[in-house]
């Protein structure tokens, strides 16, 4: 990315530490009628996140939540030219 700068390594606690269960946990709660976490709203909000995150690396600019309309395609590319 432009300008963009290393920072420090990242540092992951042991209570933060966790095998990625994601699949098996979804599957499990599903049989179990459970809840599933995160759910498909939490799920589409995450992906919002990610979304401004992209287009305010690509712009420079703050992205504000949420967003009016969905701006890039799931290749990360912007759904409309000139957007960034």
């Amino acid at each position: 990315m432009d300008g963009a700068v290393k920072g420090p390594a990242l540092e992951i606690t042991p209570h933060e530490d966790r095998a990625q269960t994601t699949d098996a946990e979804s599957v499990r709660a599903i049989l179990d009628r459970g809840r599933v976490s995160p759910d498909f709203v939490e799920g589409v909000q995450y992906m919002e996140v990610c979304e401004a995150v992209a287009c305010s690396a690509a712009t420079g600019q703050a992205v504000p939540l949420p967003l009016a309309e969905p701006v890039l395609e799931a290749g990360g590319q912007f759904l409309e030219e000139g957007t960034a």
